[in-house]
């Protein structure tokens, strides 16, 4: 049996990643395996990954017709370099799509999405000014909820991706994509399926937070991690070759 088409979201959390999920999985010829939450995770199981790749496709794609371009999401996966070797064997021709987020808000929103599924027991400011440590869990999580500062090093995290996948990896930026019709109609020219089609509801919000109070600490953390992150900005543009200018204050 040849090798299908598949395309792998790859993260990072609180970025868009479902979103993107949805644009892909609405596209007539693309199948992305379900459900979107919980994720199947299935690459992060090596007694799953074991059984083989057949298994993997009579499970998530039971129905698929020939030439439908297959996808999975797992917002884990970024920060799990042995996951790329494995898509790479079960889909030697695989696409990874990695949708990053301006480090200081996707700080934020991993913070307020964790407090509000009753993991982060912290106010903004022990996490961040005071750097109170972490709380315990009472439950297995295959990353940590609590990894704020360490999910937005982009640089390091795409590094391995970049050496298994090449070309063949794509990385976007959540302003850039998300409410912009032509960013969509690239990436669906990329993955070579018709960049006419148009999804339904392509700005809406996904897993969007509950409104919230103003904090007082907001101001003082932002500009905290504003400097925190600049490094790692400036890293991954190097990386990526270019200036994402959307990250950055307009004086700078």
């Amino acid at each position: 049996m040849s090798s299908p088409r598949f395309v792998a979201i790859i993260g990072a959390q609180r970025s868009g990643t479902t979103w993107l999920y949805r644009m892909l999985d609405a596209h007539p010829a693309i199948t992305m395996a379900g459900p979107v939450r919980p994720e199947p995770k299935f690459f992060l199981d090596t007694d799953a990954v074991a059984l083989g790749r057949d298994r993997y496709l009579a499970r998530f794609f039971p129905a698929t017709s020939q030439g439908q371009l297959l996808g999975e999401k797992g917002t884990s996966y970024i920060e799990h370099p042995v996951v790329a070797g494995r898509i790479r064997a079960f889909f030697p021709q695989a696409n990874a799509i990695a949708i990053l987020r301006d480090p200081v808000q996707r700080a934020l929103s991993n913070y307020h999405f964790t407090k509000q599924h009753g993991l982060e027991t912290r106010s903004l400011r022990e996490v961040f000014l005071d750097e109170v440590p972490r709380p315990t869990l009472d439950r297995s999580i295959s990353v940590s909820p609590f990894d704020y500062l360490e999910r937005g090093h982009y640089s390091a995290h795409l590094e391995p991706w970049q050496r298994a996948f090449g070309a063949d990896l794509k990385v976007l930026v959540f302003e850039e994509l998300v409410g912009h019709a032509e960013a969509l109609r690239d990436l669906y020219a990329w993955l070579g399926v018709d960049a006419a089609f148009t999804p339904p509801d392509t700005a809406d919000a996904v897993n969007a937070r509950e409104e919230r109070g103003p904090d007082p600490d907001e101001d003082a953390v932002r500009e905290r991690l504003s400097r925190y992150f600049a490094p790692h900005i400036r890293a991954l543009e190097t990386q990526l070759g270019r200036r994402i200018d959307l990250w950055h204050d307009p004086i700078q």
